[in-house]
């Protein structure tokens, strides 16, 4: 009688473990097929977004506002609010751009934002503060964002943000425009400032309060060369300018160049006034900038302080 031989329990060892190790791999190579399949977002997983920032020097003042349809609505009060910088404060809406939108809501899920607390951490005192709120089918989260140099995927949704901003800014409700056209006559330079509603929407706006000693337009002009360095950054150098004083806004005001208390503008009304002429810098590419602060009244006691800055203008 032949007898089996009986099985070696080395080898069934070595088959055990290769069927483990096949069902591993098996595994894993489906989840990342299905994982390179992203399904398309539903319109209930779309995120309600609120960013916001302020403080800071030079000041910034910012809100953004995205519904999970992706109508945006963004209020700038402040120049230096975006890094680019921008002539124009106020109020802006329009539609987010769909592939912008979806890609937003896709990274805010991918990294699972919601997920997220505010874990305060120190900053400096005259820092920028940043905060974010989302809001997604019943569950939202809000913190404030400080140093994102260890946080990538929070880098990146700021850029995306602030993108969109940028964006918003082709799309003025009520906004201000701000420009400075310069020119020289002898060894002095003559500037005139314009400020004009772009919109479609009335706007209030205050550059004097006769009953308030405070309340009255700060206006700065700046007299500057650019220096270009190695690396082609062009440094903006400081040679002269000058600053109204309230007596001088009061003057423009009795004039009838800016009105006196609060005004509705219209769409397309401008303000026009000129700058006491100042000294021109010797000769050379020389350029005018002017920074105004004022108010945005909203209602009774209420309102925004927006600072807006001008392009740079070659002084002719």
């Amino acid at each position: 009688m032949q007898m089996e031989p009986l099985p070696n329990p080395r080898l069934r060892s070595y088959k055990l473990l290769l069927c483990v190790v096949l069902s591993v791999v098996q595994t894993v190579a489906l989840a990342a097929c299905q994982a390179t399949k992203e399904e398309p977002l539903a319109s209930t997983e779309m995120c309600e977004i609120v960013y916001g920032v302020s403080g800071g020097q030079p000041p910034v003042s910012a809100s953004l506002q995205i519904s999970p349809s992706g109508q945006a609505d963004l209020f700038l009060g402040s120049s230096w609010s975006l890094p680019t910088g921008t002539d124009q404060i106020g109020f802006f809406s329009g539609q987010v751009a769909a592939e912008k939108l979806s890609d937003l809501n896709k990274h805010l899920i991918r990294h699972n934002f919601l997920s997220r607390s505010d874990d305060p951490t120190p900053t400096a005192p005259d820092s920028a503060v940043r905060h974010l709120h989302l809001h997604q089918a019943g569950k939202e989260t809000a913190f404030t964002i400080t140093d994102t140099s260890n946080d990538a995927p929070l880098a990146s949704l700021e850029d995306m943000l602030v993108g969109i901003m940028s964006d918003l800014t082709a799309e003025p409700l009520r906004a201000i425009h701000a420009a400075v056209a310069a020119t020289t006559e002898g060894d002095k330079i003559h500037s005139t400032v314009t400020l004009t509603h772009q919109g479609s929407e009335p706007l209030s706006v205050l550059f004097f309060d006769p009953d308030s000693v405070n309340m009255y337009a700060r206006v700065q002009l700046a007299v500057e060369r650019l220096n270009k360095l190695p690396s082609g950054i062009e440094l903006p150098m400081a040679l002269g300018g000058l600053a109204l004083s309230r007596d001088e806004i009061a003057a423009l005001v009795d004039q009838g160049f800016l009105p006196n208390g609060v005004q509705s503008m219209e769409p397309g009304d401008t303000f026009s006034f000129e700058l006491p002429p100042t000294q021109r810098p010797a000769a050379g590419t020389v350029y005018a900038r002017v920074t105004l602060t004022f108010w945005l009244p909203t209602g009774e006691g209420q309102g925004h302080i927006v600072h807006v800055q001008t392009k740079r203008s070659e002084i002719d």
